[in-house]
């Protein structure tokens, strides 16, 4: 099998099939670091899953891999996404905020009782990404990494979204 390398800047890549999902790591209104981009951060770093390919500049983009690895990256989403080696589509999920579409398995509701387990056991088991920066759940989005995604952008948007990239392909 053949894999791509998506180059993150300053002469570091990643493998594309392994991405999960690219966040921004700001609130976009306030542009300051949100708590929970800052806690997946410190948590990564803590238990070694942390790669820096930042060299001292600010992070622009957190990208998680299937691996759990959490890697910091200077330069702009689009330019990582935009030129080319990307060959998986993006779903955005709000806040500058995207998952690679072909490996979101659900996309539900956050209201059920089985859905808070789901996103409960998946903050301590450190498979939490948190992609509101602030603002109510609105979608829990499971990906086939066991990665649980929340997201403020309500469910439906995300379902149409999602939709039509499928049908675009």
């Amino acid at each position: 099998m053949e894999q791509t390398l998506l180059n993150i800047g300053f002469g570091s890549s990643v493998v594309a099939e392994r991405v999960v999902a690219i966040v921004s790591p700001k609130s976009a209104p306030k542009k300051r670091h949100s708590v929970p981009m800052k806690r997946l951060k410190d948590d990564a770093k803590e238990e070694n899953r942390l790669v820096d390919a930042t060299h001292g500049r600010e992070t622009r983009v957190i990208i998680i891999m299937d691996s759990n690895h959490v890697v910091l990256s200077a330069i702009q989403s689009e330019k990582i996404t935009g030129g080319g080696g990307m060959e998986q589509t993006l779903l955005n999920i709000g806040f500058g905020s995207s998952v690679v579409a072909e490996r979101v398995v659900a996309i539900v509701s956050p209201n059920s009782s089985p859905m808070k387990r789901l996103k409960d056991d998946a903050k301590e088991e450190k498979r939490l990404v948190n992609v509101t920066h602030g603002h109510k759940v609105r979608v829990i989005i499971v990906m086939d990494s066991n990665h649980v995604v929340l997201s403020a952008v309500r469910s439906e948007t995300i379902s149409k979204r999602y939709a039509s990239l499928k049908e675009s392909k």
